[in-house]
């Protein structure tokens, strides 16, 4: 159901107002004598995806504050043309454009991968600001959500309730750039091998990231981030709440 243009989902109604609960209470308003944390966007994408990487680009320039940097790595398999990539640098100058290699969806060798890129991307950056991981197909809405979590000091972030409340679904979720460094700098594709086989043999990188964090003892953090292709149709118009509470639209296959 819609309340107040923004989706509730009957059986999760008790999760939905804790999760109200949690925000109010962690992802404060900014305070003038405190810091906010940059963020680092890192991307993962391929020449197929360029319309939609070059949209979900202007979305975020355009309503995301504190952008540290921008990284976009860029699958071998089908790289982007010097026009295309020209494109992106219109967009955002200093975006930094990185080959990645053995990209296959839900594999080891794509979470390892991945995880290389992260751990790149963290060595050079501070350490209490965030890496946030986002897909191409993620439209940034207009609100305060990145905003009081640039000032929470919360350690990671991400939208579980997509996949049942179990893990950080893999479209948009950050991680202080010292836990990535804690938590990966030593994963071995056997640490994922293992997560895999005690989840039936799922190979995603958004379960792997979630589950290796949590074995590492540090907690997720559960926020509602990203309106799911289900809900947006059913939403006439994006007001206050709804910006309060979601900072973007995932389209996921609904492109």
């Amino acid at each position: 159901m819609i309340l107040f243009q923004v989706p509730i989902h009957a059986k999760h109604t008790l999760k939905i107002i804790k999760n109200w609960c949690w925000d109010l209470v962690h992802l404060k308003k900014s305070k003038k004598n405190s810091t906010p944390a940059k963020f680092s966007f890192v991307y993962f994408a391929y020449q197929p995806d360029f319309e939609y990487m070059l949209l979900s680009l202007k979305s975020l320039v355009k309503n995301v504050d504190h952008l540290a940097d921008i990284f976009l790595f860029i699958d071998q398999k089908a790289p982007f043309s010097q026009s295309e990539e020209q494109a992106f640098k219109a967009v955002y100058p200093n975006i930094k454009l990185r080959p990645v290699y053995n990209f296959s969806w839900a594999s080891i060798e794509t979470t390892m991968a991945e995880i290389t890129s992260f751990l790149e991307v963290s060595k050079q950056s501070n350490d209490e600001d965030y890496l946030v991981k986002v897909d191409s197909d993620i439209l940034f809405l207009a609100g305060s959500k990145f905003e009081r979590i640039a000032y929470s000091g919360i350690d990671t972030f991400g939208d579980t309730r997509h996949i049942n409340y179990q893990y950080y679904q893999g479209g948009l979720y950050g991680i202080k750039h010292k836990l990535v460094k804690e938590a990966f700098g030593t994963a071995s594709a056997s640490d994922f091998e293992a997560i895999a086989k005690d989840w039936h043999g799922n190979l995603g990188e958004d379960l792997a990231v979630s589950e290796r964090l949590r074995r590492k003892g540090i907690s997720l953090n559960n926020t509602r981030l990203m309106l799911f292709p289900s809900e947006y149709p059913k939403i006439k118009r994006a007001n206050k709440f709804l910006r309060w509470e979601f900072a973007a639209l995932h389209f996921i296959k609904d492109k």
